[in-house]
């Protein structure tokens, strides 16, 4: 099972410009940063045409000399949009700059179930591959919908420290807060890859590998 993290941010600004002359300023109380999140389950495309040379190759070569015969692969991504507002005033070159908003989007795209060509469908062989890794289908998914309600409470959590600023920049000063955004998510994707090796881990190991070939006799 293969899951590297992929991490994309994108950037929005809401201008909003006010018009009193006197110099800008920020409100001394604002409203809660929103945050939305979407979860994107897996949806696995089974390829019956891997070589054993290329499981190997994608999964690494194993030190106790076992093969490989099947092999997930998938990507852990989160997309990650920052919304801003942006308060200015007629005669001043600054502008007061503030976090409004974070849309996320998270979960797994380009899921790819691998199986060994030399086990076809209908053998016990297949069979017995093709449970196995959907069981890491089965873990991402589930796992990965779990992390909705924690996901959009550590954000919002987490974003609520970002202060607002005035700025004479605020294109550059949205680009640091927003950078200050995707740090946070990085710490999350880096803990959900935690979360989800260790789950992985739990099905594969040799006792259970044993366990899976002794159902068939043709390996």
């Amino acid at each position: 099972m293969k899951y590297p993290g992929l991490l994309l941010i994108g950037l929005f600004s809401n201008m909003l410009w006010l018009s009193p002359l006197w110099a800008v300023s920020c409100p001394t109380s604002l409203p809660a940063v929103e945050v939305s999140v979407k979860f994107v389950k897996a949806t696995p495309n089974v390829n019956n045409q891997a070589t054993q040379r290329r499981l190997s190759r994608k999964s690494g070569r194993k030190k106790d000399g076992s093969m490989t015969l099947g092999l997930t692969q998938s990507g852990l991504y989160i997309k990650v949009l920052s919304t801003f507002s942006v308060r200015s005033s007629k005669g001043d070159d600054k502008s007061c700059v503030n976090l409004q908003g974070v849309q996320v989007e998270y979960g797994f795209k380009k899921t790819a179930v691998l199986i060994d060509k030399h086990y076809r469908p209908g053998s016990c062989e297949y069979d017995v591959i093709y449970k196995h890794e959907f069981q890491h289908v089965y873990i991402m998914n589930s796992k990965g919908k779990s992390y909705y309600p924690w996901i959009k409470h550590e954000l919002a959590k987490r974003v609520a420290h970002i202060k607002q600023r005035i700025s004479k920049r605020p294109r550059r000063t949205q680009r640091k807060m927003s950078a200050q955004v995707k740090k946070v998510a990085q710490g999350l994707v880096k803990q959900m890859n935690n979360s989800l090796s260790a789950a992985h881990g739990v099905i594969d190991t040799p006792e259970n590998y044993r366990r899976t070939q002794e159902l068939c006799s043709n390996w």
